[in-house]
């Protein structure tokens, strides 16, 4: 059941849209910050949360049916995958010498990664200036956990973890005190206390503050890695979801990024960027493309709804927007080298609240240029290219696969590095009314093991940048699955091109990322 790229679709499938659990079975985490809400399954050497709560889930597709070992989902009435589940750790049957739960002090997010709200209260929890996605509050009101853990709680807590469960990494987080320097202050301290009794990697995650030795501070503490979360570069969105936090101008966090990256190194500071809350998608890339130039991580999550918040029954965004936008940061973060597995420490080193990590994967295969054709020998190859597979292997065409088209298209091609020459080429031109149209993909033999996506994205690219609305595509149904991995969505249309069923399938450019 299910290939790597089916796997891969999957993933973004039920992040977008939620799974139904077995009436009985292991819920996950309920209420809270962080990955709530969700169940976690394992996809071969990948991790994912899950929604579990709220109206999308109640229309989803898909199921889950376990047994304790192992999980089955189905979509409809159809077995789609096999997932790994995690075992409820060991060092959750502890309890401190006071009698407080090891599991109200710390949790297990992820497979190996213990992660603490360390102080479960934040100042802005309240009407007028919460964060609306943010459910910090509402564990402490479930009693959950306890208000404020003490650097020897978290200590004992993972060193228990660490021995009894194998965990590798800690992320520390907290709500926004009053003075934010006492709430950071109090993290490296725990921190400095792990470090000491386990000497595991370590994450904390706070707001930029004035005093930029914050920095040098939290290193001398231990920590490893930190996180600056902005949610969105759109300030709109900010002022109107996270109107507490929009005080902070998005100058003071890249000011942040900057004094952090110098003292932890690039690939060790990261930023919580969430898809979903009404955000312009071209404000939304720049400020990733900004962050990873720099050496900052932009961990790219799906909205996530959680009970008690104003987002309890929003939807996610959907699986296309998904695919696009992570396919879209995984070829900067290549570009750049930034890999979410040189993480130390954290969200991005853990990943399971995004499928960013497994696109990655996915950028331009190492020994290749793609480009657009430009000087005569590179058209020549790129003509050939054609020929050699819709003419002389598939016999598409008698002779030539030249049309009117080309006089007016952008030939894009794949080269290989090594031979100099042209492996790989796709074309797209103008319909109309901000309208374009993508065609003649065609690979070598022997080449076709990652170019042809990279291909695609480039088309996508110019195409966008050339203001395009609709981006259509005349499909073979044996790449139709190929081409929803990268983003596309079919039509409906299908038509008869040189007696083989083609399949219109599109992607659909707008301003406005909506619910």
């Amino acid at each position: 059941m299910g290939s790597p790229l089916q796997t891969k679709e999957l993933m973004v499938e039920l992040q977008s849209k939620g799974i139904r659990i077995d009436p009985g079975s292991g819920k996950g985490r309920q209420g809270g910050a962080g990955p709530a809400n969700g169940r976690s399954l394992l996809f071969g050497k990948y991790q994912i949360t899950v929604p579990t709560t709220g109206e999308s889930v109640l229309k989803s597709p898909y199921a889950l049916h376990e047994d304790g070992q192992k999980a089955v989902i189905y979509r409809y009435d159809e077995a789609v995958s096999e997932a790994g589940l995690i075992a409820t750790p060991r060092f959750y049957a502890l309890q401190t010498a006071d009698g407080v739960p090891y599991q109200q002090i710390a949790l297990l997010h992820g497979k190996d990664c213990l992660a603490s709200t360390v102080i479960q209260n934040c100042s802005r929890w309240n009407k007028e200036e919460r964060c609306k996605f943010c459910g910090i509050g509402t564990s402490f009101c479930d009693h959950n956990t306890v208000l404020v853990k003490t650097p020897q709680q978290l200590a004992e807590v993972a060193e228990a973890a660490m021995r009894l469960d194998g965990i590798t990494h800690v992320t520390l987080t907290a709500g926004t005190t009053a003075n934010p320097w006492h709430g950071i202050k109090h993290m490296g301290n725990c921190a400095h206390a792990i470090k000491e009794a386990t000497g595991l990697p370590i994450h904390v995650q706070f707001e930029p503050v004035d005093d930029l030795g914050i920095y040098a501070y939290l290193k001398e503490c231990g920590v490893d890695t930190i996180g600056m979360h902005l949610e969105s570069f759109d300030q709109k969105v900010r002022e109107h979801i996270t109107p507490g936090k929009a005080k902070i101008p998005v100058s003071a966090y890249f000011e942040g990024f900057t004094e952090a990256v110098e003292v932890f190194g690039r690939n060790q500071v990261s930023t919580y960027i969430i898809i979903g809350l009404g955000e312009d998608r071209e404000t939304t890339l720049a400020g990733c493309n900004r962050c990873i130039e720099m050496g900052v991580y932009p961990f790219v999550v799906p909205l996530r709804p959680v009970k008690g918040t104003a987002f309890a029954d929003t939807n996610p965004p959907e699986p296309e927007i998904m695919i696009e936008i992570y396919n879209q940061v995984a070829e900067t973060l290549s570009k750049n080298g930034l890999r979410a597995r040189d993480s130390k420490a954290g969200c991005v080193r853990c990943g399971a609240c995004s499928v960013l990590p497994a696109f990655e994967a996915e950028t331009i295969p190492a020994g290749f240029i793609i480009k657009v054709a430009e000087s005569e020998d590179e058209l020549r190859q790129y003509k050939f290219v054609r020929r050699e597979v819709f003419v002389r292997e598939q016999g598409i065409f008698d002779e030539d696969d030249i049309d009117e088209h080309d006089l007016y298209s952008i030939p894009i091609i794949g080269i290989d590095s090594a031979s100099k020459r042209v492996v790989g080429v796709v074309r797209c031109y103008p319909l109309g009314n901000g309208d374009w149209i993508g065609g003649r993909l065609a690979v070598l033999p022997g080449f076709r093991s990652g170019i042809g996506a990279s291909l695609v994205r480039r088309a996508v690219e110019e195409v966008r940048n050339r203001g395009c609305r609709y981006f259509y595509a005349q499909i073979q149904k044996q790449n139709v699955r190929f081409f929803r991995r990268l983003g596309w969505s079919l039509t409906g249309k299908e038509s008869v091109i040189r007696n083989v069923v083609h399949y219109e399938m599109q992607m659909v450019f707008s301003r406005q990322i909506t619910n």
